[in-house]
């Protein structure tokens, strides 16, 4: 996944966007990245926080449609591991 940076806006365009009590500043790339798994059992889907590590494994079996084994975290709040289910 190639991820590509939209162009910087001009002088102009900040100002316009800005409103009377703000200051334009130099503009800053979010690099805050939560990652999300949806993932179904039976007719409900659920959404669940994960890590980076988890989100590469899922699309790397994604497009093979491998189904996966979900291993989730305390209460079940977040997915910790998925695996490729073996045959």
């Amino acid at each position: 996944m190639v991820a590509y940076l939209p162009p910087r806006p001009g002088v102009d365009e900040v100002e316009q966007r800005k409103r009377p009590q703000e200051e334009a500043g130099k503009p800053e790339l979010v690099k805050d990245v939560k990652y999300k798994l949806t993932y179904g059992v039976g007719n409900t889907q659920q959404t669940l926080p994960t890590n980076y590590d988890v989100y590469r494994q899922v699309v790397k079996t994604y497009a093979q449609k491998t189904p996966l084994e979900l291993t989730l975290g305390i209460n079940d709040d977040s997915v910790e591991k998925a695996e490729p289910v073996s045959k």
